[in-house]
């Protein structure tokens, strides 16, 4: 008798739910509708910056799309002209569809699909963590486009030597993500060897050259050697804080490496809203601010730039001038 009741319990819980029906988490879906927004930029930059013309899962890694696990992205159509990408979240009651001009549609799943994904969608969910893309738009000048493509080999010389580890790197195996520039751009591979890898990006026509090597490390005749910032799958590890002494020197490194990382991106990208930190993001992946250290932008001009940072276990705020000066004063 037990049982019976119990089987006629399961089957009222599913009738009841197979036509009651609401979308599963607005969350879930909310975190499925922005990896398909990235996936669209991230294929944008991988047809226009790197010439590519059949997108894959491959290209979107390379690329630094990185979704979270529980998200699935199917690529219907990798051409540029038809491109359709389908994504949806595990506990989520939506697909979303996008198509070549970057709509997107979302439908309801199956019942049966949505139904599982009601009853074990968690309470708490991580946000998705995205690093990338790479930033779509044309540069203003081919400085810009030489070490886009110097840091776009980079990323697929590592993919290369993940699948490849101890095979020596060639141009044919760039081709397939990078081989084909329309902006005059050469990448030549100058050591293939993963220990002693050089890549050199060179724009013929202005005489722009920019190297990367085996470190990930961007450097240039005319500039000094950058930070190694250039490998989207590089997680950023924060250091342990036990005291506010410890919480305010991240702050204060965070904010010396966030002005730095700032003025590099005002002087080659040149935005016109000036700098917006989800900008600076995309254009160095690489780089993670800590979870519990806060970055202000008080003026997001090259010439004015000004920032604040904080920890939240630290006792101290550091404002930064357009100089790089930091200054500190005790949290009020």
């Amino acid at each position: 008798m037990k049982i019976v009741l119990l089987l006629l319990t399961m089957m009222a819980v599913i009738f009841i739910g197979l036509f009651t029906l609401e979308p599963v988490s607005p969350s879930a879906d909310a975190q499925a509708e922005m990896v398909a927004k990235q996936a669209y930029q991230t294929a944008q930059a991988y047809f226009m910056e790197c010439g590519g013309t059949r997108l894959d899962r491959m290209a979107l890694v390379t690329l630094g799309l990185n979704a979270p696990s529980d998200i699935s992205l199917e690529i219907e159509n990798g051409s540029p002209d038809g491109l359709r990408l389908n994504v949806h979240h595990t506990h989520g009651g939506f697909i979303h569809k996008v198509d070549a001009q970057g709509n997107i549609r979302s439908v309801p799943r199956g019942r049966l699909a949505r139904l599982i994904a009601r009853f074990t969608y968690p309470e708490e969910s991580e946000p998705p963590k995205l690093y990338g893309p790479f930033p779509s738009t044309r540069y203003p000048d081919p400085g810009s486009a030489a070490r886009l493509a110097a840091r776009n080999a980079y990323s697929a010389a590592e993919y290369f030597f993940y699948s490849n580890p101890d095979r020596t790197l060639t141009r044919d195996d760039l081709g397939a993500w990078c081989g084909r520039r329309d902006d005059g751009v050469t990448v030549d591979i100058l050591d293939g060897r993963r220990q002693t890898l050089r890549i050199r990006a060179r724009h013929p026509g202005s005489g722009a050259v920019w190297e990367v090597n085996s470190d990930g490390r961007i450097t240039s005749p005319a500039q000094k050697a950058e930070a190694s910032l250039v490998t989207p799958s590089r997680p950023f590890t924060p250091s342990r804080i036990a005291t506010p002494e410890a919480a305010d020197q991240e702050a204060r490194e965070t904010a010396a490496k966030v002005f730095s990382l700032s003025r590099s991106y005002l002087s080659e990208y040149r935005p016109a809203a000036g700098l917006k930190l989800d900008a600076l993001k995309r254009a160095y992946p690489a780089y993670s601010i800590p979870p519990d250290v806060t970055v202000e932008v008080l003026d997001r001009r090259e010439e004015t730039l000004r920032l604040r940072v904080s920890h939240r276990l630290g006792s101290k705020v550091f404002e930064v001038d357009p100089t790089g000066q930091i200054t500190a004063r005790p949290l009020s």
